[in-house]
C-alpha cells in the first residue's frame, strides 16, 4: 500500500514548542504518510535539516514573510504548481498569512488543514497603522481559512476563536499538545547530573525556558527573579532560549547586576534534565495557544508560577500557580512559598497522560482520515 503525500508546514525553528509538535506528531505516523516539512521561520543552524534527514522527510525553507513577502508568495506559488500533495497540514499563529492556504487548494489539494498554535499574534508592530493593516488581513484570513481549510485544529478554545473566530467554534477539533511524558518525568539522577555539571549544588534553581520575545515576556521574568533574590541569596536563574530580546536581557541582566546569577543558555537539548535540576519555573507569557513548555514541566512535577493568560486545559498539577502579571511583587511572594513548599515530584499524575504524544498522534491520525467528521462529535469535551 503506498503512503499519502502530506506536506507539513510549521515555523521549524530549534527550540520552538511549535516545531516540537510537529515533529513529536509526524514521526509517530511517518509509516503511513510521505512527508515533507517546509518552514516559514529563521532558522541559522542546520539542526532541523538533520532531523528530517534522519526520518527521510524532505525538507525546504520559506523566504522570510516579513522580510520578502512577495518572494515569499511567489516560492509557495512555484512550489504548488511543481509539488503535488493529497494532504496539506498548515501550522500557524495567525491567519493573516493565508495566500498559501488558497495555493494550496487551488493547486487541487484533497484536504487542507490548518492548525491554529496560538491565541493571538507571535509578534506585534509599534506602529499603529502596521499594526491596522495586520488586523485587517487577519481578519480577512478568519474568512478564508473558514473557506478553503477542509479540517480546522486548535490546540485550545481560545486558539481556536483567535484564528477562525468564536462564531466558527462546533467546526474545530481541540487537539491538546503531547509530549513524550516518560522523557521529561523526574529524575533524581538528572537533577544531579545537571547541579554538578553548572556548580549549581545547594542552590534554589529559579527557570526561564522559551523563545527570547515580547509575548514570552522573558524581560519580566527577570524582574520577579530580582525580587527573589533579594531576599533568597542563595537563589539563581537559568534562561534557555534564544531570540530578538536577547540583548536587551543582557543589558537588563547588567542593570539589575545579576551577572553572577543568571545563567542563560541559548538552547540546550537536555531541557528535560534542565526540568528536573529546577525548583521553580517562571512562565509569564503575555498569550499562548496551549504551551509545550508547561506541559513539560508539569510532567516533571516542577512548581510554577504562571500567568493567567493560558488556557485551562494546560493546568494538571497543583503546584502550578496562576498570578496576574500586573504585579511583580506577588510573582515573587509565590515562587518564594512554593520554594517552602515540599513536594514528591516523583509521584505520577494520572492526569498526565492527556498530554502524551502518542495519544496527541493517535487523534491527528483520525482527524486525517475520512472517519473524521463521525468520529469527532464532541470535540469541545477534550
Amino acid at each position: 500500500m503506498s503512503r499519502k503525500k502530506i506536506l507539513v508546514v510549521g515555523d521549524c525553528i530549534s527550540g520552538s514548542g511549535l516545531t516540537e509538535v510537529i515533529f513529536n506528531i509526524f514521526r509517530k505516523i511517518k509509516d503511513e504518510y510521505e512527508v515533507t516539512l517546509i518552514g516559514y521561520g529563521e532558522d541559522k543552524s542546520n539542526e532541523i535539516e538533520e532531523r528530517c534527514k534522519k526520518l527521510k522527510w524532505k525538507f525546504y525553507r520559506t523566504p522570510l514573510v516579513n522580510k520578502h513577502p512577495i518572494d515569499h508568495w511567489i516560492f509557495w506559488k512555484k512550489f504548488f504548481n511543481n509539488h503535488k500533495f493529497e494532504i496539506v497540514y498548515f501550522n500557524y499563529s495567525s491567519s493573516w498569512n493565508f495566500l498559501p492556504v488558497i495555493f494550496a487548494k487551488k493547486a487541487g489539494t484533497q484536504i487542507v488543514v490548518c492548525h491554529s498554535h496560538n491565541s493571538n499574534y507571535s509578534h506585534r508592530f509599534n506602529n499603529r497603522i502596521l499594526m491596522l493593516g495586520l488586523d485587517t488581513l487577519n481578519s480577512i484570513g478568519r474568512k478564508i481559512f473558514d473557506k478553503y481549510a477542509d479540517k480546522k485544529v486548535a490546540t485550545s478554545k481560545e486558539a481556536a476563536a483567535w484564528m477562525f473566530g468564536k462564531k466558527n467554534l462546533n467546526n474545530i477539533y481541540i487537539s491538546i499538545n503531547g509530549v513524550d511524558t516518560r522523557k521529561f518525568s523526574f529524575q533524581k539522577n538528572c537533577r544531579e547530573y545537571i547541579r554538578e555539571k553548572y556548580h549549581l549544588v545547594g542552590k534554589e534553581v529559579i527557570g526561564f525556558v522559551g523563545v527570547l520575545q515580547d509575548r514570552k515576556n522573558p524581560l519580566f521574568a527577570l524582574k520577579v527573579f530580582y525580587k527573589i533574590k533579594k531576599r533568597r541569596k542563595n537563589s539563581v536563574m537559568v534562561m534557555i532560549g534564544k531570540g530578538p530580546l536577547l540583548s536587551k536581557i543582557d543589558d537588563e541582566i547588567k542593570r539589575l547586576n545579576l551577572n553572577n546569577s543568571v545563567i542563560q543558555i541559548p538552547y540546550s537539548s537536555e531541557v528535560n534534565k534542565w526540568y528536573s535540576a529546577m525548583d521553580v519555573l517562571l512562565f509569564p507569557s503575555l498569550h499562548e495557544g496551549l504551551p509545550l513548555v508547561l506541559i513539560e514541566a508539569q510532567i516533571s512535577g516542577l512548581n510554577i508560577v504562571s500567568s493567567k493568560n493560558i488556557s485551562t486545559l494546560a493546568y494538571v498539577n497543583p503546584n502550578v500557580k496562576r498570578v496576574s502579571l500586573k504585579d511583580v511583587n506577588s510573582w515573587a511572594n509565590t515562587a518564594s512559598n512554593l520554594l517552602n513548599t515540599e513536594f514528591d515530584r516523583s509521584r505520577p499524575l494520572k492526569k498526565i497522560e492527556k498530554f502524551s504524544n502518542d495519544t496527541q498522534a493517535k487523534n491527528i491520525k483520525k482527524i486525517l482520515s475520512d472517519k473524521y467528521e463521525k468520529d469527532f462529535t464532541n470535540r469541545h469535551d477534550r
